[in-house]
């Protein structure tokens, strides 16, 4: 089965999701439908989380959830995010912040 043929499938049953979740796939789609499986997999095992958990002489390599988490709120890794219209990024202060206040009342 080619490439097309599986976005095809994908886009198939895909018919019945949200409006706003088709075009944040479409978007991933965009930026990354262009690599193959070997790349992408090439793409996550050079970040930082992959590396650190990398283990030669092991078949598993358990990653930290926190880990993979700080990574990719990471300034330099935001810029690659696929941004998502419903979801919002807040930087860890104001979120403290807005916990505080809320917290006040």
């Amino acid at each position: 089965m080619k490439d097309d043929d599986i976005a095809s499938l994908a886009k198939d049953r895909c018919r019945d999701l949200p409006p706003n979740t088709l075009r944040f796939l479409d978007a991933v789609w965009n930026k990354y439908g262009e690599f193959s499986a070997s790349e992408l997999r090439r793409m996550s095992h050079d970040d930082a989380p992959w590396l650190n958990a990398y283990d030669r002489a092991s078949r598993y390599c358990p990653m930290d959830d926190e880990a993979i988490r700080d990574y990719y709120r990471s300034d330099a890794k935001r810029r690659d995010l696929v941004h998502c219209e419903t979801v919002w990024f807040v930087h860890e202060q104001v979120w403290s912040e807005l916990e505080a206040l809320d917290a006040a009342f």
